[in-house]
């Protein structure tokens, strides 16, 4: 399970990594760099990869994030 959260979160680095920097500028208020700098930790040193900070990002971080994220998807029709 580990594993699995592990490279979501380098799945999450790396997009947010392609994101282009003038859309990452217009929203600052989203800490981009500690996603790219954690998706670094995990893919090439992840011997200091520690279970506790892991855990903390996945149940503190990640949920204001995603509230941050989704208040940036474009609202879409309701299909009903």
């Amino acid at each position: 399970m580990q594993s699995a959260v592990e490279r979501q979160l380098g799945i999450l680095g790396e997009g947010v990594r392609r994101i282009s920097s003038e859309f990452q500028q217009f929203h600052p208020e989203i800490d981009w760099r500690n996603a790219i700098n954690l998706q670094n930790i995990l893919v090439h040193r992840y011997d200091q990869v520690r279970p506790e900070v892991i855990w903390n990002i996945v149940t503190s971080v990640l949920p204001s994030l995603l509230v941050q994220v989704e208040a940036l998807l474009p609202t879409l029709p309701d299909d009903s």
